[in-house]
This record gives C-alpha cells, structure tokens and sequence, in this order.
C-alpha cells in the first residue's frame, strides 16, 4: 500500500471521510491497523472503510491536525515532546469552534477521545492543552459545570455500591460524599 492510497474511516453516526496513508501515520491506531491487514488484502489494493467510535463532527478536525502534522508535506513538524506544542491561530479557529460544554457535539472533550482512541499525541496534547488553558478563568461553579460534575449528594443506593466496590472506605469518608 503506497502513500497516496485513500483510506475511508466511517464513523460511529454513519459518514465516511477520506484521508491518505501518509496522514494516517499519526493515527497510530489506524496505522497499526493497516500495517496489519497489507498482507492480506486483495490484488485491487482496496481497503474497506474502517469503522471508528468517532462522531462525525469530530473527525474532520481530526483528519485536519493529521493534515497539518502529516510527514513530508505537514504544515508543522511533529513535536518529540508535549512541551514542544505551541498553538498557531489556526489552533485557536478550530478549539474556539468547539463548544465548551461536556454534554454537547462537538467539544473539546470529544476530540480528547477521538484523539486518544486514535493514539493521536500531537493532536492529544493540543486539546488538553486548550481545556487546560481554561480552568484558571473559573471558580468553583463554573468547574463543575464544565466538567459535567453533579453537585447532587449520593443516594443510598450509590452509597452502597461504592461501599461494596472501595471496602477499605471510612464510614466519614461515606458520610463526606452526601
């Protein structure tokens, strides 16, 4: 399989989108894949759409940092390290595009998953980068709600279980969570 061959990844709604081998090196997830079904695919070379647990309003900004980060042609090297990662004003268009809230799509969160699933360091560290960037802006409140915490105490029942599945848990330690 050479380097211009087109790869289809479906995601989990349905969509299938289209990215070169080359790209698909930062996916080391999908790399792997591949590496390991060259040797069985037939004479036409044809690789059937890879279906990811990715939505499809993440994977378009997924496929564009593979772009940008691609090998030979990328816009920007590679980084060896997180702390090497710096954000461009392209960065800056795509994360504020996103939405902040856990329980929408897309979100930052979703491309934290989408990333990680795919084994994906350069494009990882930049979405963590930019949420991490956002929590001295917030109080207390704010924090919770971005991060999805309930402020609800437990109920009996949830009690139980984390008494059941943490044994070695003080009853003040129980008593702390409602």
């Amino acid at each position: 399989m050479n380097d211009d061959t087109i790869i289809q990844l479906q995601s989990e709604d349905g969509p299938v989108f289209e990215i070169k081998r080359r790209y698909c090196k930062n996916l080391k997830t999908i790399d792997n894949l591949l590496a390991d079904i060259d040797p069985e695919l037939d004479g036409d070379n044809k690789v059937p759409p890879i279906p990811v647990p990715i939505r499809s309003s993440i994977m378009p900004v997924v496929i564009g940092y593979a772009e940008m980060f691609g090998e030979g042609e990328g816009k920007r090297p590679i980084p060896k390290k997180s702390n090497q990662l710096y954000f461009i004003a392209e960065d800056r268009r795509i994360f504020d595009n996103l939405n902040d809230a856990p329980d929408q799509h897309p979100s930052k969160f979703d491309l934290v998953i989408a990333t990680n699933y795919l084994d994906f360091e350069a494009a990882l560290w930049l979405a963590l980068k930019s949420i991490a960037n956002q929590i001295p802006q917030k109080n207390i409140e704010e924090l919770k709600t971005f991060f999805g915490v309930s402020t609800e105490p437990f109920t009996v029942e949830e009690k139980a279980r984390c008494k059941e599945m943490f044994p070695f848990l003080l009853q003040e330690d129980l008593d702390a969570i409602s």
